[in-house]
């Protein structure tokens, strides 16, 4: 019988590792790895152990990196897929709404696709956008191509107040393997969004591509 993954230990595990790493590179993948892991132990589903996959492999595949470095996501993917995970260790402590278990940076962005006339996907990332158009086609069969994206702080949490202010215009009636984040409108009106939403919550853009 095979024993479920604790999910909140195996982020302990890989934090460690970001924090026993030296070399600047090597870290910056270590630390996307541990942010990719932080939201799956808080949403675990597939998508999200798919991109802690696809951000831990940047970091295994380092030259610096010890090949006989453990795995952890091939574990959470398999268990994740499986339904075979568990939150054993977790802290007896209430963690609604407390940002700090999401991931720090990232990018939130807007994407097309043209098997989507008129629809944008609105959505954020801890891996390289290149990587994240990639797994997207993998998880759903269909390209997309991010058109506006910026570099930010808590970008879950940008994503989730884009999503909230633009919930009439999500598309309905997505097939059931499909992403829910496809809504009708513009790049012009989420880049206003993105801007009315650091400013009200005092969040921090980095960099982004409507200044570049």
């Amino acid at each position: 019988m095979n024993l479920s993954e604790d999910l909140w230990q195996i982020t302990k595990l890989v934090k460690q590792r970001y924090g026993r790493t030296k070399d600047d590179y090597q870290k910056e993948l270590a630390w996307l790895a541990y942010q990719s892991m932080k939201l799956v132990r808080e949403d675990p589903s597939i998508e999200n152990a798919e991109e802690f996959f696809d951000t831990e492999q940047d970091f295994l595949f380092h030259p610096n990196t010890r090949r006989n470095t453990v795995s952890y996501s091939e574990r959470v993917l398999e268990a994740v897929k499986s339904n075979n995970y568990n939150y054993d260790s977790r802290p007896n402590i209430n963690y609604a709404g407390n940002e700090k278990n999401t991931p720090d940076l990232g990018y939130v962005y807007v994407a097309r696709s043209d098997t989507k006339p008129n629809q944008i996907k609105i959505g954020y990332t801890t891996m390289k956008l290149e990587k994240r158009m990639q797994t997207y086609k993998t998880r759903y069969g269909y390209s997309i191509n991010i058109t506006v994206y910026a570099f930010v702080d808590l970008p879950h949490k940008f994503e989730i107040e884009l999503h909230r202010a633009l919930a009439e215009l999500r598309v309905s009636g997505l097939e059931r393997n499909d992403s829910n984040e496809w809504f009708y409108g513009d790049e012009e009106l989420v880049v206003d969004w993105i801007k009315y939403i650091a400013i009200r919550d005092n969040l921090s853009i980095f960099r982004n591509s409507w200044d570049d």
